[in-house]
């Protein structure tokens, strides 16, 4: 297999990805997800990607969410949350995740395009620069954890 190095380059920011190993490193190593529970974040990084070719729907678009907490012990840490978006009710997840969020930027989703989509999801992110939050992380009976905005500071 060939490597499409221009590609990887415009896909994956290895100077941010080097950036955030040398922070993991500092916080720990090894990544260990955070229990349920509040965490005081900022939005870190918000985007549309591909699941990876293990999972069970390989190349399947999700909503990929990175929260940095911004106090107490966990100060640093990052919390992952990747939604697949193969069916509406995952959409519908999303969708009141950032309408949570109570940004400027329109959450509108006419489902004609996955680059529309993406660009609504950047929006969201630059609106939330900067902006600190309370994130409660919760674990449904099928131990899928489920995310909701709590408070938004100012």
């Amino acid at each position: 297999m060939t490597i499409d190095f221009k590609k990887l380059n415009r896909e994956y920011d290895l100077k941010g990805l080097n950036e955030d190993a040398k922070e993991a490193r500092k916080n720990g190593g090894s990544f260990e997800e955070l229990p349920p529970g509040e965490y005081e974040v900022a939005l870190n990084s918000l985007e549309l990607k591909l699941t990876g070719e293990k999972s069970k729907n390989p190349g399947a678009p999700m909503a990929s969410f990175c929260f940095k907490v911004v106090s107490d012990t966990n100060k640093g840490r990052l919390i992952f949350w990747n939604q697949v978006l193969t069916q509406g009710f995952q959409i519908d997840i999303v969708l009141k995740f950032l309408e949570s969020l109570e940004t400027e930027a329109p959450i509108d989703c006419d489902g004609s395009d996955w680059e529309a989509f993406n660009e609504m999801l950047l929006d969201v992110a630059e609106c939330m620069d900067g902006v600190e939050f309370l994130l409660e992380i919760k674990e449904n009976n099928k131990g899928f954890r489920n995310y909701e905005v709590i408070e938004i500071y100012e």
